[in-house]
């Protein structure tokens, strides 16, 4: 049995009276005034001392301290997961741009340094997912306005529409 559970001998009404002010988080004259006359402050002083709320009031507190403690334990061990799951998930890709890249630089038959593979890389994945549908609504292609292919040479923008075509459906 906890404290704060019904104490034997303990009456409903004066079971139901601890749990009303223990929930108040109130001084029990304050919580007097708050029932309207159902109760006077003798008859709480009384009620009180009998059943020892205050003691029971204070392991309430401390069980949901506990509770709460135990609730920052479980999130900064999610969050530790989370930033492990990040870190994995960051490397994945990582790898995954390294092959896209040599890939692509295979398939364009071209050398591309600096910003400009990881750019038209991110415009053809943009390319891809909206012709696949995976940007919401039905598959279509993107408007080239949403795509940001500024900084590319003349050879570059060549390459990223040959590639284009050989993704995007024939209508």
């Amino acid at each position: 049995m906890q404290p704060w559970d019904q104490f034997p001998g303990e009456d409903p009404l004066s079971f139901a009276l601890f749990r009303s002010w223990l929930h108040s988080r109130s001084d029990l004259e304050a919580w007097v005034r708050t029932r309207r006359g159902t109760i006077t402050t003798e008859q709480a002083r009384a009620t009180a001392q009998r059943f020892n709320w205050a003691a029971r009031s204070t392991a309430w507190d401390l069980h949901l301290a506990d509770i709460a403690a135990e609730a920052e334990r479980e999130l900064a061990e999610i969050r530790a997961e989370l930033r492990a799951g990040d870190l994995r998930l960051a490397r994945a890709r990582s790898r995954l741009a390294s092959k896209a890249a040599s890939k692509a630089e295979g398939l364009l038959d071209m050398d591309l340094d600096g910003p400009a593979l990881p750019r038209m890389l991110q415009a053809l994945a943009v390319t891809a997912r909206s012709i696949r549908g995976d940007l919401g609504g039905e598959a279509t292609r993107p408007p080239a306005q949403s795509l940001d292919l500024s900084g590319l040479s003349d050879e570059e923008l060549e390459a990223y529409h040959r590639i284009q075509a050989k993704i995007t459906p024939k209508d």
